[in-house]
């Protein structure tokens, strides 16, 4: 899950409500409202506790096992771990840390094949962005996923119209944190036009939810746009 429970965007960055733009993973749809909505939920402080316990056991096994440059060769999946527990205690900068250093490792190891582990790490990393609020580095990120994968799927591949509506959504959030009218119309069309694109690729008989969702992401993309303009 690409989920945000993080500090919301700073003050003038605002998204307009209510929001129901998505963005879809490689096993799961996440909308933008719980992105949001995460960032305000409050647990019981037994909660923190205990992540905090789980980061804590989980760092100590890591230095056990011979630290992070090891891991990242034969278990790296505890640092996968690691990241998810950074992400969820707040600390974007080093969740997005470990994540960045899958991303750099699975680059080097692009022309071998097709990594479907890659593609998550990059998907999670692009996460994190969003929830520092980070967009274009988010915009930057879904637009890699979507060059990985269109020079190894056809283009009849869910995947690809995936990727075109996570940049569609990339393209949204830019939008709405850009200042610049100019620049933020233009990022407008841009998120319009990946919708397009992903729904000319979409086979609404293999993935009609698919289908459904990029449709409903134009809708209020259309939308916002037009409040947009008229504030």
């Amino acid at each position: 899950h690409l989920r945000r429970h993080h500090r919301r965007p700073q003050e003038g960055n605002h998204l307009p409500k209510p929001i129901t733009i998505a963005v879809l993973s490689l096993f799961c749809l996440v909308t933008l409202r719980s992105l949001l909505e995460a960032s305000d939920q409050k647990h019981p402080e037994n909660y923190w506790q205990s992540i905090k316990k789980r980061q804590a056991a989980l760092d100590a096994e890591i230095a056990k096992d011979g630290g992070t440059e090891y891991c990242m060769s034969f278990e790296p999946d505890l640092l996968r771990d690691q990241a998810s527990l950074l992400l969820q205690n707040g600390d974007t900068v080093k969740s997005a840390q470990v994540y960045s250093t899958f991303w750099a490792a699975g680059s080097k190891n692009a022309g071998k094949g097709y990594n479907r582990q890659f593609v998550t790490d990059a998907l999670n990393l692009a996460g994190v962005y969003q929830a520092q609020g980070s967009q274009m580095h988010a915009l930057n990120c879904y637009q890699s996923i979507f060059d990985y994968n269109i020079r190894r799927l056809e283009q009849s591949d869910p995947v690809v119209a995936r990727d075109f509506n996570n940049l569609g959504v990339a393209y949204y959030l830019a939008a709405n944190t850009e200042k610049d009218t100019r620049e933020r119309e233009k990022l407008y069309d841009a998120s319009k036009k990946m919708y397009k694109a992903a729904l000319a690729v979409a086979d609404v008989k293999k993935a009609p939810f698919l289908v459904s969702t990029i449709k409903h992401n134009f809708t209020l993309t259309t939308r916002d746009y037009k409040i947009r303009k008229k504030v």
